[in-house]
């Protein structure tokens, strides 16, 4: 009996924070402040069959591995029953766990695809950066078959070990991948990494040094990778998609070849951006399409929203901001002009949104203390020198601006800073696209059908603080509140917060060696990463050998 066509829908999420806001979040989960984010809410919202009876099938990630430091294995965290949210929001902070999740979404692939699936990728923040890097892998490796999910600790760790610095590292990933599964690297994954290492070599002949590292045997052949239908992100941020790397140059050596650019096995691309985020560790991460190399059936729209990184991610507890950016994404998914890709309980999202304040009116959240460095980010930015090509310009793909950011006076055509590059570089282009961003009718169905007309004066969020200050402040006097507070937890947290950080340099190895000694065998293939012994067999068998 064939097995029946499903569409795999992967659900990455993590909030990536800043170093000071790591202690203050981890005490409003401890309080019970907080919300879901927008990728946690299209992962409840997914309906179990779309339109035509086909099965969507969701995986969901928090983002963040449970297991940080020494102190789960002495069983000292029952003590202090907030501690293990103070380390869930470190893991944000610091990038802990990035490898394990991009493995565990991709053993998902592993364990559920089969040919002819269709396959969408969701994520924001640490998610929107596991989204993307899991897209490349895909490109570079494709999905490996059931039978091979013995091997993708070995392939997965040799491509993180890959460096633009050193070509007979990305070679050696490339053989690994073909010994274990007899296919080499997708095309293009292996002309994106040759094009990063010929820029970083210092050497006027490294393209004769390397004619031949790439090339294959006729006899032998490539990945194909499978399409991924859609991939939908949330405002990637930072160097590479990770904020704070450009400030630990360890951190960004060790994730720079997480693959995050756009494939061409990609076929729509969607990306909110938040407009009013100005920490300058959260720059933007667009993507960014070289004019010689765009594919043309590819279909790339980056939205800017009105908000900061949380306001339209979601994730917090006056959420109307990020209620319209999620009716964003999902039109997009459900306003296709073939029918639905996918199928959301729109009921579900209704119920859930915070109706409080008039539609696109709620001021965005301030993010940023006085002790951060500020960037403004600008519509349209020409792309930085590092995300340039030698052999043709970078240019921003498909920017454009959504109509909630031309509701009330915040944000400005004439007069705001996000503006001041296009409005000096390109003034008609600005004109234009505010006057279409001005058209209300320019909202999909599926947004106008979330939109909300009404407010609703008492909509209780989860949050104690608002419990505690309702009938005493406005709201907005309570969000000032909730500022200062912030601030002032952030200060007093922060040598906390530093020796946590310092903690967990001093653990790692021993934690490490500890988790193995209790994960793994004592065989020393296990602690080099290679399979085990009988799948080697196994597959040597196979190859006849």
């Amino acid at each position: 009996m064939p097995t029946q066509r499903k569409t795999n829908v992967l659900f990455l999420d993590g909030a990536w924070l800043s170093r000071s806001d790591a202690a203050f979040e981890a005490l409003c989960l401890a309080m019970g402040i907080g919300y879901k984010s927008n990728v946690a809410l299209m992962a409840q919202a997914l309906d179990t069959h779309d339109q035509n009876g086909v099965r969507q099938v969701a995986y969901y990630h928090s983002g963040v591995d449970t297991s940080i430091g020494l102190l789960p294995i002495f069983g000292l965290l029952p003590i202090v029953g907030w501690l293990p949210n103070f380390l869930h929001f470190v893991a944000g902070a610091t990038g802990y766990g990035l490898l394990d999740n991009l493995i565990a979404a991709y053993r998902f692939l592993v364990d559920n695809y089969v040919e002819g699936d269709d396959i969408y990728l969701f994520g924001f923040s640490r998610g929107a950066y596991t989204a993307r890097a899991l897209s490349g892998l895909i490109a570079y490796a494709g999905i490996l078959r059931k039978t091979q999910a013995d091997f993708i600790n070995p392939i997965i760790k040799a491509y993180t070990l890959r460096s633009r610095h050193d070509p007979a590292a990305c070679r050696h990933s490339a053989e690994i991948l073909f010994k274990y599964t007899r296919r080499w690297p997708g095309l293009e994954a292996i002309e994106r990494e040759k094009h990063f290492i010929l820029r970083n070599i210092p050497s006027l002949r490294a393209e004769d040094k390397l004619k031949n590292h790439w090339t294959i045997p006729k006899d032998q052949t490539r990945v194909r990778p499978p399409p991924i239908k859609a991939i939908g992100v949330y405002d990637t941020v930072g160097a590479l998609g990770i904020p704070n790397a450009g400030n630990a140059p360890w951190f960004h050596e060790r994730y720079q070849f997480f693959d995050t650019a756009l494939s061409g096995n990609v076929q729509y691309a969607y990306h909110a951006l938040a407009m009013n985020e100005d920490r300058a560790d959260f720059r933007p991460t667009l993507w960014t399409v070289r004019t010689d190399e765009r594919q043309p059936r590819q279909v790339v729209e980056q939205v800017w929203l009105k908000g900061s990184h949380l306001d339209v991610g979601g994730g917090i507890h006056e959420h109307g901001l990020s209620d319209i950016t999620l009716a964003w994404m999902v039109a997009q998914m459900m306003d296709y002009a073939m029918g639905p890709r996918l199928q959301f309980n729109l009921e579900l999202l209704k119920r859930t949104q915070d109706r409080t304040r008039p539609w696109a009116l709620q001021p965005p959240h301030p993010t940023r203390n006085p002790i951060m460095f500020r960037y403004e980010r600008q519509v349209l930015a020409i792309p930085p020198p590092e995300e340039r090509s030698e052999r043709g310009p970078f240019e921003p793909a498909s920017e454009s601006i959504h109509p909630s950011l031309t509701v009330g006076d915040l944000v400005r055509p004439d007069r705001s800073g996000h503006f001041k590059s296009l409005r000096e570089r390109d003034p008609a282009k600005l004109r234009k696209m505010w006057k279409k961003a001005s058209d209300s009718e320019t909202l999909l169905p599926t947004e106008q059908d979330l939109l909300w007309t009404e407010t609703q004066a008492k909509v209780w969020p989860p949050s104690i603080a608002y419990r505690w200050l309702d009938g005493w402040l406005s709201t907005e006097a309570i969000t000032r509140v909730l500022t200062l507070v912030k601030l002032v937890v952030a200060l007093l947290l922060w040598p906390l917060w530093m020796a946590i950080i310092a903690l967990s340099f001093v653990t790692y190895l021993p934690v490490l060696v500890i988790s193995l000694v209790f994960t793994h065998s004592m065989n020393t293939e296990n602690l080099m990463w290679l399979p085990p012994q009988g799948a080697r067999e196994q597959l040597a068998r196979a190859w006849g050998g």
